[in-house]
């Protein structure tokens, strides 16, 4: 079982983009599939690399029963800027937060094979789920937002 870590300031740090070189290396591999067990373990729809203490631009969500890989993600497209209520975080266990998030993203990354792949979330769920695991990536913990 992998070590999450919970309201740790590890989680404050931005992490750094991974290489195509070291996409497709073994390691790399055998972290995204421990990503996806940790998604399994924890019944939660993502997680990203830095909540396992790994400071590298990863992370995994869930949908559809599919598990995507998304590596150094950025922003194409963000709309709407709405309010999620009762968002809530695997590394902050037991509290919910009202976040601004927007309705609509598109994002740019690098699948697990290292191809480029652009993605407009099909849906508000999805869209939310991305920025949530973004903002990991950069440091950003939903307890910016309001507690509920």
């Amino acid at each position: 079982m992998i070590k999450l870590l919970k309201n740790s300031p590890d989680l404050l740090t931005p992490s750094i983009e991974v290489s195509v070189e070291e996409i497709l290396t073994e390691e790399f591999q055998d972290l995204i599939e421990k990503i996806m067990d940790e998604i399994a373990e924890s019944g939660g729809v993502g997680c990203a690399a830095p909540q396992i203490g790994v400071n590298k631009r990863v992370f995994v969500y869930r949908y559809g029963g599919e598990y995507i890989v998304v590596i150094n993600p950025v922003y194409i497209k963000r709309t709407d800027i709405v309010t999620n209520h009762g968002e809530a975080c695997l590394s902050i266990p037991g509290a919910f937060y009202n976040v601004k998030r927007c309705k609509t993203v598109t994002i740019e990354y690098l699948d697990r094979s290292a191809a480029k792949q652009r993605l407009r979330a099909p849906n508000k769920k999805v869209a939310f789920i991305l920025q949530h695991e973004m903002d990991h990536l950069d440091g950003i913990l939903i307890t910016k937002g309001k507690k509920l």
